[in-house]
């Protein structure tokens, strides 16, 4: 009776030197179901592998889109903070020009309330001049009209 092929050990299949063909082919058939054995372990192993690398790579991708999404994102505010900084821009820009044109006018009014000013201070003085030759007439007036009986 034969024995179980599990239990033939490979140090036996690889020393085995003896010349009988059943005995070396059932030792050949023996290791080439071993090697299929291994061969189908290794490609379980392939197939978790490659399963694995599956799912990295979907999960790479997911987060390489949410990272796309976000730099596109970012992007539009970026290009949303330029857009009102640039009228932020034009805005103070607008603003400086008209002030340089209230500044003017200030400047101008600055001028005419200025002559107004000295103009109102001649007028001022030339009517108290006015008043106080009036007042001497009108005594000399009085006192003339006094002294003469």
């Amino acid at each position: 009776m034969t024995r179980d092929y599990k239990s033939i050990s490979d140090e036996e299949l690889l020393n085995y030197e003896d010349a009988q063909t059943a005995i070396m082919d059932r030792y050949r058939r023996i290791m080439q179901h071993r090697n299929n054995e291994v061969m189908l372990q290794v490609a379980k192993q392939l197939q978790g592998v490659s399963e694995t690398v599956y799912r990295a790579s979907q999960l790479a991708d997911a987060r390489g889109t949410q990272a796309i999404a976000k730099v596109d994102d970012f992007i539009g505010k970026v290009d949303e903070a330029m857009s009102k900084a640039d009228d932020a821009i034009q805005r103070a820009d607008s603003a400086a020009r008209e002030q340089k044109r209230q500044q003017k006018v200030m400047k101008a009014l600055t001028v005419v309330l200025a002559v107004s000013t000295v103009v109102y201070t001649i007028i001022n003085g030339f009517t108290a001049y006015e008043a106080y030759q009036a007042n001497k007439i009108q005594r000399e007036l009085l006192d003339h009209s006094r002294s003469t009986p």
